[in-house]
């Protein structure tokens, strides 16, 4: 096992503490639990996967809410823009 620390809010660290007293087992065997639970999670019909999310994900997420006043044509003609003056 490796050892880890995590950040929690209260809310989050309140749900977690109450999950692991109504179990009786400590934080980390909860916290270990539903890591395995989230990644392994399957029915009788299907398995659901768990998405994950890379750096070019959330560039592409956050494009709506990024202004871009730059030429429309700018991935056609990079060479003009970059070597012309």
């Amino acid at each position: 096992m490796k050892r880890t620390q995590i950040y929690l809010k209260d809310t989050q660290y309140r749900k977690l503490k109450e999950y692991s007293d109504a179990k009786s087992v400590s934080l980390s065997e909860s916290v270990r639990e539903m890591v395995d639970v989230g990644y392994e999670v399957t029915t009788k019909t299907k398995q659901i996967k768990v998405k994950k999310f890379g750096v070019g994900d959330l560039l592409l997420n956050s494009r709506n809410s990024i202004a871009f006043n730059g030429p429309k044509d700018l991935s056609q003609n990079i060479d003009k823009f970059v070597y012309e003056i």
